[in-house]
């Protein structure tokens, strides 16, 4: 903001530009705090500033204290992500995030959507041992009794007796970007999901919907145009590791890119289990 004089005009401006794309992605007034700052002057970082007359609000320091950490869903199954594997010595190396449960060594636990199962050897955070690790964190974990041709990136350790959906066909509510093409019946779109991105074709369109209410506007729609929203089937190339949102937010977020562009982001709501087809 230094760079423009501190003008009211020029930070009006950017708000007009950001918070309707921020609305459309879902996020309400109440979460929304715009302050104008100069990283390289150090201005309204750590103290409120004084330069700017028309500006009354916190400090981006005062404004971080507010936030409140979030909950982490400690009593949910264990759903641990894997996004990067490597054979280390004698031992196989799996990097990833602990979504949602919690983990500890000796646990044997199923790899999906291999259905091999495998044994926690040890867990390394910050490059030291540890006997758990909760939902939340990000790990390295050692495992034996499995090959490593049984586990890759996208790849989900789970209990065996709470095992997450394969999916085949994935039913989704869509947020349309600014994109030049309407997705249609048979569109061809990577699938991007947790650290994976997978060959995909939105199969069928459901109905178009409301942005802000999801009332359904219309069934069977011909095409969902930019700036819309809708309900899609989506098939992957291969089964893929995902849950509803509502049943785990974290699997359950999806983003469709094109010819190098994010075409839409939204929510799973249901999912065809492999299988089960």
């Amino acid at each position: 903001m230094d760079q423009c004089g501190w003008e009211f005009e020029r930070f009006r401006e950017i708000l007009d530009k950001l918070e309707p794309f921020l609305h459309q992605t879902g996020y309400k007034d109440e979460d929304l705090h715009f302050i104008p700052i100069s990283g390289l002057e150090g201005i309204n970082l750590t103290e409120r500033v004084s330069e700017v007359k028309w500006y009354k609000g916190p400090s981006l320091i005062e404004c971080i204290d507010k936030i409140q950490p979030p909950v982490r869903p400690v009593e949910k199954p264990l759903r641990f992500c894997v996004c990067g594997v490597n054979q280390v010595g004698s031992g196989i190396h799996v990097a990833g995030k602990i979504e949602t449960g919690y983990l500890q060594t000796g646990d044997k636990l199923l790899v999906l959507p291999s259905a091999q199962t495998a044994v926690i050897r040890n867990i390394l955070t910050h490059e030291e041992s540890v006997q758990r690790a909760m939902a939340g964190a990000n790990v390295q974990v050692v495992v034996g009794k499995i090959e490593l041709t049984d586990l890759s990136i996208g790849s989900v350790l789970c209990p065996v007796q709470y095992p997450v959906p394969v999916a085949t066909r994935i039913v989704a509510k869509l947020m349309v970007m600014n994109t030049e093409r309407a997705i249609t019946r048979g569109y061809p779109v990577e699938l991007y999901y947790q650290s994976v991105c997978e060959p995909a074709t939105v199969s069928n369109l459901l109905t178009l919907v409301h942005k802000s209410s999801g009332e359904v506007i219309k069934e069977r729609p011909k095409a969902l145009a930019k700036n819309s929203s809708g309900v899609v089937e989506i098939e992957p190339m291969r089964p893929i590791c995902v849950e509803k949102f509502e049943e785990c937010n974290q699997l359950g977020r999806l983003a469709l890119r094109s010819n190098g562009k994010t075409v839409a982001v939204g929510i799973i709501l249901d999912v065809t289990v492999k299988g089960n087809v």
